[in-house]
């Protein structure tokens, strides 16, 4: 019987992924053989059991490492980019006076595939091209679905044939500690508020549905990574809102800028960034953003009102009238701010989430 099991088991090993049902099919018919060693020769019962969980501990350790390799091979690289709500101005070259800035807000908005994610959090696992970038939300969904699912497919197997409704923790403990590492590793390197939340959802949701299968095995894991991101959270939304706080208005309007072109895209940035969280935002999370945002929106009200008074004193000094071109230049930037949130009202359907706050604060 010993011998069996393991053949039985070191073909499983062999032929993880392509056999690996069938395999625990034949031992759920023979489970009676494993009865008979508990009963018989409990030694062998438990050399046995240890053996299946070293061997498929090891399994999934060395299955979940390729899976998070993988995300770092294909996950897009702007979720790590050093961008602000503030623009960074940059010089062309060493030896050139110009200087560049990239108008772009895709850092900051939620975006169409982003967006679909909230509605396939449970979808099974995607398939990814070896050759392409994806957004790195896609890639850990589609991890963490993985590993709920191989955790619900082993435990079902496990527990039945070895009769211990606690296997599963030697099993899974070596994946649970590498996955630890893994995302505390990727949270940090990510720059991406928006991401943060969308992880946040992503344990939300995991966690209910391993809940609904009556396993507890993640519940800590998942708990440490929502510890995780509201911690990054807070401190890329900090980090932001220090950027406005002690920028000098010198970046957006003076005798190095003719134009108010830097301030519209730190409010078009700033406005994409609201309505990504909007939108992402429902119950679990709205005690994760709402405080955050409202002090970011205050930063940023604050640095359009002390622009606006430089813009008023050089027009003025120009005989000009600066009341009015202050009076414009704050229209069209809260215009711009109020607009592009009302689009999550009435498309965004958490009543929770609608950006009441901000525009009450663009009113006052």
């Amino acid at each position: 019987i010993r011998n069996w099991l393991v053949a039985r088991i070191n073909h499983l090993r062999d032929y993880y992924g392509t056999d690996q049902v069938a395999v625990q099919n034949d031992l759920l018919k023979s489970k009676y053989l494993f009865t008979f060693l508990k009963k018989n020769a409990p030694d062998i019962e438990s050399s046995m059991r240890e053996y299946y969980v070293a061997i498929m501990s090891r399994i999934y350790l060395e299955n979940f490492k390729v899976i998070a390799k993988m995300v770092y091979k294909r996950m897009n690289p702007i979720s790590t980019m050093n961008e602000m709500i503030v623009p960074i101005v940059q010089k062309q070259s060493f030896f050139s006076t110009k200087q560049t800035i990239s108008s772009s807000t895709l850092f900051f908005e939620l975006g169409e595939d982003r967006h679909r994610l909230l509605h396939d959090i449970l979808s099974p696992p995607q398939p990814f091209g070896d050759d392409v970038h994806y957004p790195v939300e896609a890639l850990v969904r589609s991890l963490y679905q993985t590993l709920i699912d191989t955790i619900t497919a082993e435990i079902s197997f496990s527990r039945d044939f070895f009769e211990d409704p606690n296997i599963g923790m030697p099993i899974f403990s070596a994946t649970s500690r590498f996955m630890e590492g893994f995302i505390n590793d990727l949270v940090n390197k990510i720059n991406d508020p928006v991401a943060m939340v969308l992880f946040f959802r992503f344990s939300i949701a995991h966690k209910k549905e391993m809940d609904s299968r009556k396993i507890s095995l993640l519940d800590a894991h998942f708990n440490s990574i929502q510890q995780k991101v509201t911690s990054r959270f807070k401190t890329l939304l900090y980090s932001n809102r220090n950027a406005v706080d002690n920028c000098s208005t010198d970046l957006f309007v003076g005798p190095a800028q003719n134009s108010a072109h830097l301030a519209n895209i730190m409010t078009k940035r700033f406005a994409e960034f609201a309505l990504s969280i909007a939108i992402i935002n429902d119950n679990d999370t709205d005690d994760l953003t709402r405080q955050e945002v409202q002090m970011l929106s205050q930063s940023i009200i604050k640095m359009l009102e002390k622009i606006g008074k430089v813009l008023s004193d050089i027009s003025k000094a120009k005989n000009e009238d600066g009341e009015e071109i202050e009076l414009v230049f704050l229209i069209n930037n809260y215009f711009h701010i109020v607009s592009t949130l009302r689009e999550s009202i009435g498309s965004n359907t958490n009543n929770n989430s609608n950006p009441n706050i901000i525009l009450l604060q663009l009113r006052q």
